[in-house]
């Protein structure tokens, strides 16, 4: 498990040299994040930079899901299971949740399967079938629909993260979220969102607090909902996406003709 562990992290570190060095010799580049756009602009000070959503799959965009809370307080993460994804986090939050609290809650993991988390439980010393964490596995959209359709609440903890469309498609579907201060994350969520519920990375004690906290107000859960729906349908619908695409490459186009003047 520590030769995985090992070979994940070497793995980033490869792919982290590989996108430092497009960005410093690329001239025209989107995003979708402040963090995008202020990485751009630290290595290619020169570089021309357009703000470009990213198209979501379209049955998560289009499905309108009819939330009935039971009586176990349901909990979801996607991605894939990996360090700078945060399962350490997930499983000491829960751990946190089970000594501290009497709420009834489970933790449902897509993306990651057991064989994923074992590194991760010897690491910490917790293993997450005793701490209500279940591992799902890989599922496709309509599989996501419907899991995702019997949960309260979303969490991102990620160590770092840019634009997940894991987030992005969580707020199609309604679901209220709390998900790290991390690289592009805050720039996904609408300016009334509640800032309180972008927690600092690494932070188990916090984020069980605000899990805590919002497990007891449905009406609360609701509207962050709602919020989170209506600006990502918004954000994320074919017209806006074809409007920036269109615009982008307007002006790259009219940009590449005038070196071509001036040369």
């Amino acid at each position: 498990m520590l030769l995985y562990y090992l070979y994940n992290k070497r793995l980033s570190k490869c792919r982290a040299k590989r996108e430092e060095k497009i960005i410093r010799e690329n001239k025209y580049f989107m995003g979708r994040t402040e963090w995008d756009k202020s990485l751009v602009k630290l290595y290619n000070p020169n570089a021309i930079y357009y703000h470009v959503e990213e198209a979501l799959r379209k049955e998560i965009i289009e499905s309108s899901i009819v939330r009935k809370r039971g009586d176990v307080f349901t909990i979801a993460t996607i991605g894939s299971c990996q360090s700078l994804k945060g399962p350490d986090v997930a499983l000491k939050t829960a751990t946190l949740l089970v000594q501290n609290s009497k709420l009834k809650f489970k933790w449902l993991w897509i993306g990651g399967d057991k064989k994923d988390m074992a590194c991760f439980e010897s690491i910490t010393g917790i293993k997450s079938n005793t701490v209500n964490i279940k591992m799902l596995g890989r599922k496709n959209s309509s599989e996501i629909i419907r899991i995702l359709s019997d949960v309260d609440l979303y969490v991102q903890p990620s160590y770092t993260d840019n634009s997940p469309n894991s987030i992005c498609e969580a707020q199609c579907l309604g679901l209220p979220i709390i998900a790290s201060y991390a690289g592009g994350i805050p720039s996904l969520f609408d300016s009334r969102y509640d800032k309180d519920l972008m927690i600092p990375i690494n932070d188990p004690y916090i984020l069980a607090s605000k899990i805590l906290e919002l497990s007891k107000n449905a009406q609360r859960l609701i509207k962050l909902g709602e919020l989170n729906r209506s600006f990502a349908l918004k954000r994320n619908s074919d017209q806006n996406i074809s409007q920036q695409l269109f615009n982008a490459y307007s002006e790259t186009i009219k940009n590449y003709k005038k070196c071509l003047l001036k040369d």
